[in-house]
């Protein structure tokens, strides 16, 4: 994982990677279905192996196209050890396919945000790392009639910004895309910036790392007015319980650049949430409403410093929807929510559910528009993957498809090498 990205997050929660602990072996067959307290069905699709393909997938979410294949990316693994663009086919049989292997050079290293296709099949994506000054890059992927990666732009690492961790999204014509950096800019505490296909990038605000926020990891939304919306992990309100400069905050920026901050998170007595969206996106309703999640903070300490919340910020400030209590409820919920047709939230917690050892190894869960959590599947240690911290991908018939971190057939560590999974609500 990238150092870098850690330094900035006070206290984030880094899963069993330094543990050592030796998990066992549980439950061997890939096609077994594991029927939920809910009625909902899960299944793993694809158990990583290790090298030379990808492995340990974190912080991106899954896309699908419309044959129903699904693409992603893991910042760790290749033939060289940088990371992988990945495709998983589902029909007629599960397949995976490495479609590109970062050399951690001038083509870029570490993946750790979610793929975007465009309407020709085209990918995109961007790099923590590498690139022609090492400072990350965005980056284009063709897949007809060959694979072949080219590189749209390398950030320099100063001003332009540094370090991207967020997935990018497409402006309504499809001519430009927009995204963040976690650290550059003038102040270096990040920026959200602007790119055509050419590669001409803009830098459209400037972190200052005080009452503005700093540090942006999640990607940005974008209205219907152009206005653009997202999250930083730290500054804001610097009567934050958890830090002296801030626990995050949730921002609009205007198409001319105007920074406003709807909210800013402080950790408090209220069961106020700390250091939002870590990975995944904000998300909007129909009413202009955005949703997230913060790892940390609410109304329940039993994790130490909170055990995270799902939020919603509209005109009238924020709304706790959900406080996670740990245990067989979830805690520290890292990857955002997604919507259905009908209202209901769905997202996913690294740690709590029923498992034993180190607080459970995460659940997924549904709160319904009546606020009502409901678990949908809780994580074990073993072949069936533990530690879920990307957004989910609900597919075509309302199917839900999500990654692990840790788990499936093991590595040197015991850990895992994580898996692709799939659940039926």
């Amino acid at each position: 994982m990238p150092s870098g990205f850690f330094e900035f997050i006070p206290r984030m929660f880094q899963r069993a990677a330094t543990t050592g602990l030796t998990l066992m072996v549980l439950l061997a067959s890939a096609a077994l279905m594991v029927q939920s307290a809910s009625g909902s069905q899960f299944k793993v699709l694809y158990r990583f192996k290790g090298n030379p393909e990808g492995h340990n997938p974190q912080y991106a979410a899954l896309i699908q196209d419309a044959a129903g294949n699904l693409y992603g990316t893991t910042e760790q693994g290749g033939r060289f050890d940088h990371g992988v663009v990945f495709k998983i086919a589902t029909i007629p049989k599960v397949k995976e396919t490495v479609l590109y292997s970062f050399k951690g050079g001038s083509d870029g290293a570490m993946p750790i945000a979610a793929l975007l296709m465009d309407a020709h099949g085209n990918l995109y994506g961007t790099t923590w790392s590498g690139g022609a000054f090492s400072a990350g890059t965005v980056f284009k992927i063709t897949t007809t009639p060959k694979v072949k990666e080219t590189v749209l732009y390398s950030f320099k690492g100063g001003t332009d910004g540094a370090n991207p961790a967020a997935d990018l999204i497409l402006d309504a014509k499809g001519n430009a895309f927009y995204g963040t950096t976690y650290e550059g800019g003038t102040s270096n505490a990040g920026t959200v910036f602007k790119l055509t296909k050419t590669g001409e990038e803009t830098v459209l605000y400037n972190f200052t790392g005080g009452t503005d926020g700093a540090n942006p990891s999640a990607g940005l939304v974008l209205d219907a007015k152009g206005n653009l919306y997202g999250a930083a992990i730290n500054g804001g309100d610097v009567s934050c319980a958890l830090s002296s400069t801030g626990c995050g905050v949730v921002f609009k920026l205007t198409k001319a650049g105007r920074e406003t901050v709807l909210y800013s998170f402080t950790a408090g007595a209220d069961g106020d949430g700390a250091f939002p969206m870590q990975s995944g996106n904000l998300v909007l309703d129909k009413k202009g409403r955005i949703y997230g999640t913060t790892p940390y903070g609410g109304l329940y300490d039993s994790c130490g410093d909170g055990c995270g919340v799902v939020f919603r910020v509209g005109n009238r400030g924020e709304v706790n929807l959900h406080g996670f209590a740990g245990g067989t409820d979830g805690s520290h919920p890292d990857g955002g929510a997604i919507f259905d047709a009908k209202g209901n939230l769905y997202g996913t917690t690294c740690t709590g559910g029923y498992g034993e050892g180190l607080g459970g190894y995460g659940i997924v869960f549904k709160i319904t528009p009546a606020l009502q959590e409901t678990l949908l599947h809780s994580f074990g240690p073993g072949e069936n993957g533990n530690c879920p911290n990307a957004s989910l991908l609900m597919g075509a018939s309302g199917e839900l498809y999500g990654t692990t971190q840790d788990g499936g057939n093991t590595n040197g560590n015991g850990l895992g090498n994580g898996v692709v999974f799939e659940i039926t609500p």
